[in-house]
Protein backbone atom coordinates (compact mmCIF):
# COMPACT_ATOMS: atom_id res chain seq x y z
CA UNK A 1 0.00 0.00 0.00
CA UNK A 2 2.73 2.55 0.68
CA UNK A 3 4.47 2.07 -2.50
CA UNK A 4 0.88 2.66 -4.31
CA UNK A 5 0.46 6.16 -2.63
CA UNK A 6 4.05 7.09 -2.38
CA UNK A 7 3.26 6.19 -6.51
CA UNK A 8 0.13 8.17 -7.10
CA UNK A 9 2.07 11.21 -4.98
CA UNK A 10 4.42 11.17 -7.41
CA UNK A 11 2.17 12.40 -9.80
CA UNK A 12 0.60 15.29 -7.71
CA UNK A 13 0.23 15.90 -4.23
CA UNK A 14 -3.69 14.34 -2.81
CA UNK A 15 -5.95 14.16 0.00
CA UNK A 16 -6.55 10.90 1.37
CA UNK A 17 -10.25 10.92 -0.44
CA UNK A 18 -8.03 11.73 -3.83
CA UNK A 19 -6.06 8.71 -3.37
CA UNK A 20 -8.80 6.58 -2.31
CA UNK A 21 -10.60 7.22 -5.39
CA UNK A 22 -7.43 6.40 -7.50
CA UNK A 23 -6.56 3.50 -5.31
CA UNK A 24 -10.29 2.28 -5.81
CA UNK A 25 -10.09 2.83 -9.69
CA UNK A 26 -6.78 1.49 -10.40
CA UNK A 27 -5.90 -1.10 -7.67
CA UNK A 28 -8.88 -2.40 -6.33
CA UNK A 29 -7.69 -6.03 -7.43
CA UNK A 30 -3.92 -5.49 -5.14
CA UNK A 31 -5.27 -3.82 -2.17
CA UNK A 32 -7.83 -2.20 0.09
CA UNK A 33 -9.32 1.19 -0.79
CA UNK A 34 -10.61 1.58 3.15
CA UNK A 35 -9.96 4.69 4.21
CA UNK A 36 -8.50 2.72 7.71
CA UNK A 37 -5.97 1.07 5.73
CA UNK A 38 -5.04 4.02 3.57
CA UNK A 39 -4.53 6.02 6.95
CA UNK A 40 -2.57 3.12 8.51
CA UNK A 41 -0.27 4.05 4.95
CA UNK A 42 -0.04 7.63 4.91
CA UNK A 43 0.70 7.07 9.01
CA UNK A 44 3.73 4.78 8.72
CA UNK A 45 4.96 7.33 5.72
CA UNK A 46 5.06 10.06 7.84
CA UNK A 47 6.33 8.64 10.65
CA UNK A 48 9.44 8.08 8.06
CA UNK A 49 9.69 11.68 6.46
CA UNK A 50 8.48 9.87 2.99
CA UNK A 51 5.61 12.24 2.94
CA UNK A 52 4.23 15.40 4.58
CA UNK A 53 1.07 17.21 4.21
CA UNK A 54 -0.18 20.80 4.07
CA UNK A 55 -3.52 22.13 6.05
CA UNK A 56 -6.03 24.38 4.33
CA UNK A 57 -9.75 24.84 4.71
CA UNK A 58 -12.26 24.10 1.78
CA UNK A 59 -15.92 24.56 1.92
CA UNK A 60 -15.50 25.26 6.06
CA UNK A 61 -13.68 22.00 6.24
CA UNK A 62 -10.54 21.09 7.46
CA UNK A 63 -8.36 18.57 4.80
CA UNK A 64 -4.84 17.77 4.49
CA UNK A 65 -3.36 17.41 1.06
CA UNK A 66 -0.16 15.12 0.93
CA UNK A 67 2.97 15.19 -0.75
CA UNK A 68 5.88 12.77 -1.27
CA UNK A 69 9.28 13.85 0.00
CA UNK A 70 12.53 13.40 -1.33
CA UNK A 71 13.34 10.92 1.08
CA UNK A 72 10.14 9.34 -0.08
CA UNK A 73 11.13 9.73 -4.21
CA UNK A 74 14.18 7.90 -3.03
CA UNK A 75 12.15 5.24 -1.47
CA UNK A 76 9.79 4.87 -4.16
CA UNK A 77 12.76 4.59 -7.18
CA UNK A 78 14.67 2.05 -5.17
CA UNK A 79 11.72 -0.48 -4.50
CA UNK A 80 10.22 0.21 -8.13
CA UNK A 81 14.04 -0.72 -9.26
CA UNK A 82 14.54 -3.80 -7.12
CA UNK A 83 10.65 -4.79 -8.53
CA UNK A 84 12.59 -4.02 -12.40
CA UNK A 85 15.58 -6.36 -11.58
CA UNK A 86 13.13 -9.10 -10.35
CA UNK A 87 11.14 -8.89 -13.15
CA UNK A 88 13.78 -8.76 -15.65
CA UNK A 89 15.25 -11.32 -13.88
CA UNK A 90 12.50 -13.75 -14.48
CA UNK A 91 12.81 -12.60 -17.99
CA UNK A 92 15.98 -14.33 -18.48
CA UNK A 93 15.82 -17.53 -16.30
Amino acid sequence: METIILGLLLMEPMTSYDLRNHIKQKFAMMCSDSHGSIQVALKKLLIGWHTKFNDYVEYGKNKKKYEITDAGQSMCNARFARAMNQTNGRKRG
